[in-house]
């Protein structure tokens, strides 16, 4: 069974939703609805849903911004169930389930709903075999199982030079160059990351600290890499990433 969260300003529209859910996705528990994007954040916060089902505009504002905001509370796959066709290319870049276009047909809900499942089903294998590795591996060399689009990709963590988010998904930065665009939130890989390698130093990025060349103080500052990157540090994460060498 999985939790599934509703979000949409329009009763009608969450009547027909929990109906269609109820008769047509019986593996589907409906944890709760929400009409706008601050009830909705306090209810994922609260019930970690597996699917969330949203309306792209609602009346406190876009999806996208929201999603933007809770990118590392919030790990569910995402179905857009929407009166607006022109924000669909938009959507996929948030690596959908799928983006259906009101009124609501059964059909589309269901093959969406298929869809998020089998992403979900995938997450948590991977999390297994991450899991194994790390029981039997030396940190560094543990490999991560990056899910992509259409493809997993393996590489070892010291590969890895920073994470970076972006919305619901996360781009993987490497030692050569490559950036690998993972259907997984920044959350996902700061549990995933051992913490005596990687540090959060911001809402956007985990970064190698084998990589760091120098860091240049501001209110929150920012980090020269060894590849001439440079990546700031949020103000909230400053003492806690200069207190792990030691300095005040």
């Amino acid at each position: 069974m999985l939790d599934a969260l509703l979000i949409d300003d329009d009763q009608k529209s969450l009547d027909l939703m929990l109906s269609l859910l109820e008769n047509y996705c019986p593996d589907i528990i409906v944890s709760g609805y929400a009409k706008d994007f601050l009830t909705a954040e306090a209810l994922i916060k609260n019930t970690q849903p597996d699917i969330l089902l949203l309306e792209t505009e609602i009346s406190d504002g876009s999806a996208f911004v929201f999603l933007d905001n809770i990118a590392a509370t919030a790990e569910a796959e995402l179905v857009f169930v929407t009166a607006f066709e022109k924000h669909a290319v938009k959507a996929y870049e948030y690596n959908v389930a799928g983006y259906l276009v009101k009124p609501l047909n059964a059909r589309k809900l269901q093959l969406a709903i298929k869809k998020a499942d089998n992403n979900i089903v995938q997450k948590r294998y991977i999390q297994r075999v991450s899991n194994m590795d790390s029981a039997t591996l030396n940190p560094l060399e543990q490999r991560l199982a990056l899910p992509m689009t259409n493809v997993v990709s393996f590489l070892t963590i010291n590969e890895i030079v920073y994470c970076k988010a972006k919305g619901a998904y996360t781009e993987i930065h490497t030692y050569d160059k490559r950036v690998l665009t993972v259907t997984q939130s920044i959350k996902e890989y700061e549990k995933l990351l051992p913490e005596i390698f990687f540090c959060r130093v911001h809402h956007s990025y985990i970064v190698n600290i084998n990589c760091i060349r120098n860091f240049y103080k501001g209110r929150g500052g920012y980090l020269e890499l060894n590849n001439g990157m440079t990546i700031e540090v949020s103000a909230r994460r400053k003492v806690e990433f200069l207190a792990r060498f030691g300095i005040r």
